[in-house]
């Protein structure tokens, strides 16, 4: 966050809210947080989902992994839950006792606060 203008948290919840917010923004990264120092597919797919997003309200000069993200994203959209239920670290949750929450975190576009981080705290 040192170098970025402005860090917002995104989720499969607020995607379409995070997307109007940086769709002005001359340059986008996403930073995804990841499961134990390894990629998730998760965080992969809503990377991809949030780019889908940005991608309706303006033309987007693509990067691979991006560009992959987002056809990730459009691959498995109609059958989120199911393909996403295959990655280790939703598995890892369910396990837990945690399967309401992932189900409740897998709603598209429930919410349409986007969190700030000022490099200190999260701020509605």
């Amino acid at each position: 966050s040192a170098m970025a203008d402005e860090v917002f948290l995104g989720s499969f919840l607020n995607l379409s809210a995070v997307a109007q917010r940086v769709a002005g923004s001359k340059e986008l990264v996403l930073v995804c947080s990841g499961s134990n120092d390894t990629i998730s597919l998760e965080d992969s797919v809503c990377a991809g989902a949030i780019l889908y997003h940005v991608e309706l309200l303006k033309s987007i000069e693509w990067t691979d992994n991006a560009f992959m993200f987002k056809s990730l994203y459009l691959y498995v959209a109609s059958a989120l839950t199911e393909y996403l239920s295959s990655g280790s670290h939703y598995k890892y949750l369910y396990d837990k006792g945690f399967g309401a929450d992932l189900d409740f975190c897998l709603q598209l576009n429930r919410r349409s606060v986007v969190p700030l981080f000022d490099g200190y705290e999260v701020k509605l």
